[in-house]
């Protein structure tokens, strides 16, 4: 087997098992590589021996690891076959598969392995890898019986596989061997989803100017689309009121994690960020960002009492009680604050079990497939845009419900 400069090794670590099976362990980069290697019992064997063999191998395997590459190799005494079975044997095998090959193909599929030598188009004469005694020019006596397994996860890996009959061995067995070069492809990040900044539309003045913007796109576009195709027309309307609010508004930052967290911190922070190679100065920015931190969380909580007290001297229960939630967090059927994670988890399953819960016979549940009705008015959808609730999540055309009530000319 030939294996890449990228998985030099390093450790080296012989782990023997049975006399039919071993396991060489090679600490190598960019994985670990784990090659086992096994002689399985003939087709006159017993098949209590067979068994013994593969359970053999799978105490093997449960010594690796599944993010490390794991090959099975050398005798195995099976013949799988010319023809493809799923992502496990490919169309380029030799011979008809016999019982120990409907066997081994079992073990593949139990352990997601891959039979690296069958993938793999050659003459016949690279394919066989046992040639029996009794073959002669007259009677040719050749079969595929040995193997590379691979897990599937590293199957693209090999590059190539074949034997090699002219090698200058001693054996029945033909020398075979494969081609493994590990290229890990790195893991994109998902990139956070931006979004407006709908707070800004607590100022009358910005609110003013988006609507008047609003108005303007949607008159300018009423003239050009008049007689389109309706959903083609609702696109573009969709697209005036989403471009239009981001220029207005413009993005919410997505460095502010925390409601307490000041634009000082941020700038301490993003000084840490360029002192990593400044021990001294990265561990004095430390003390500032957390003294920082101390004094933020302080005034922050200051502030949110200070309303907490103001509503409850106005007796507004509905705001007091929201305003309890976004300070202190989840409240148990007493109206008790919950601090304990268990807890909170506890309220939670119950709170989502209640609202998916539904005691009506099957019999209730059907609904007609009926689409006739009468038709919506101008004023129904104006009433149900202005009674949607602010700060939910947007549709699929990525439009919030501010947007919409911002909007005031139809």
């Amino acid at each position: 087997m030939i294996v890449s400069k990228s998985l030099t090794k390093s450790v080296v670590d012989f782990v023997p098992h049975t006399d039919r099976t071993a396991m060489i362990r090679i600490k190598a980069r960019p994985v670990n590589l784990n090659i086992i290697q096994v002689y399985a019992p003939t087709t006159d064997a017993a098949d209590q021996d067979l068994e013994q063999f593969y359970s053999d191998v799978k105490d093997l395997l449960k010594l690796t690891k599944k993010h490390e590459v794991n090959i099975i190799m050398r005798d195995l005494n099976a013949k799988l076959g010319k023809g493809r079975y799923e992502n496990i044997i490919g169309p380029f095998g030799l011979g008809t598969r016999n019982e120990r090959g409907d066997r081994l193909l079992q073990f593949c599929q139990e352990k997601s392995m891959a039979v690296a030598n069958t993938w793999f188009q050659h003459h016949p004469r690279r394919l066989y890898t046992w040639k029996s005694p009794r073959d002669q020019t007259e009677s040719v006596v050749r079969n595929q019986i040995d193997y590379i397994l691979i897990n599937s996860r590293f199957m693209s890996s090999i590059k190539a596989a074949c034997t090699y009959p002219g090698a200058d061995i001693y054996s029945d067995h033909i020398l075979l061997m494969d081609v493994l070069r590990i290229s890990l492809s790195k893991p994109k990040k998902e990139t956070s989803r931006r979004l407006m900044a709908l707070d800004k539309l607590h100022d009358p003045t910005v609110k003013n100017n988006l609507t008047n913007q609003l108005n303007s796109q949607i008159q300018r576009l009423s003239h050009k689309i008049e007689g389109d195709d309706v959903t083609q027309s609702s696109k573009e309307i969709a697209n005036v009121l989403k471009t239009t609010s981001q220029t207005v508004l413009g993005y919410r930052s997505n460095n502010k994690k925390q409601k307490w967290i000041t634009n000082e911190i941020l700038l301490l922070m993003d000084e840490r960020r360029k002192a990593k190679n400044n021990k001294d100065k990265y561990r004095d920015l430390q003390r500032q960002i957390r003294s920082k931190i101390r004094i933020a969380k302080n005034e922050w909580l200051k502030k949110e009492c200070r309303e907490i007290e103001q509503l409850q001297h106005k007796h507004d229960d509905f705001n007091l009680h929201k305003k309890l939630k976004e300070t202190a967090g989840v409240f148990n059927e007493n109206n008790q604050i919950v601090l304990n994670d268990n807890e909170k988890r506890q309220i939670w399953e119950e709170y989502v079990e209640k609202l998916f819960s539904d005691n009506r016979p099957d019999n209730e549940l059907t609904v007609e497939n009926n689409l006739t009705g009468p038709s919506i008015t101008k004023e129904e959808i104006e009433k149900a845009i202005q009674l949607a609730k602010t700060n939910k999540a947007a549709g699929p055309d990525e439009i919030p419900s501010e947007i919409l009530n911002s909007w005031l000319v139809w």
